[in-house]
C-alpha cells in the first residue's frame, strides 16, 4: 500500500473531520473511499465519451426514448410496482403475493418497489 500526503484547505479539513466523526471512521477511510468514488466516476465519464465518439453507436431521438420509458413505467405501475428515484443501483421487487423478483431497469436513477 502506498502513502500519499496532501494539503487541504481548513474548511475541507473541518468537513472531513466532521464526516469522520459522524461515521465513526478515520480520515484515511473517508479519503480512500472518496478517491475510489471519484475514480469510478472518471471511468464512467471515459466510457460515456467513448460511446459518444463511436460512429457505430446510433443516435436516439429523445422524444421516442422518453415515450418508451414513460410507457414502461406505466406498465409497471399497472402491475403494482412503484417507481422511486435513487442514486444507487435499481432494485425491482414483486408486488405482495407476486411470483419473484423482476429484472432491474438499467437506469441508475430508478428503483421499483411494490406499492403499498
Amino acid at each position: 500500500m502506498i502513502q500519499v500526503t496532501a494539503r487541504l484547505p481548513d474548511t475541507l479539513g473541518a468537513e472531513l473531520d466532521a464526516a469522520a466523526q459522524q461515521l465513526n471512521r478515520c480520515r484515511a477511510d473517508i479519503i480512500r473511499q472518496a478517491i475510489e468514488y471519484y475514480l469510478d466516476d472518471i471511468e464512467d465519464l471515459r466510457c460515456g465519451v467513448a460511446a459518444l465518439k463511436d460512429p457505430a453507436d446510433p443516435v436516439l431521438d429523445w422524444a421516442e426514448v422518453r415515450d418508451a420509458l414513460l410507457a414502461a413505467d406505466e406498465a409497471l405501475r399497472v402491475e403494482g410496482f412503484r417507481v422511486e428515484g435513487t442514486r444507487r443501483a435499481p432494485q425491482v421487487r414483486s408486488p405482495a403475493g407476486g411470483g419473484g423478483d423482476r429484472p432491474a431497469l438499467r437506469h441508475p436513477s430508478c428503483r421499483l418497489r411494490p406499492q403499498g
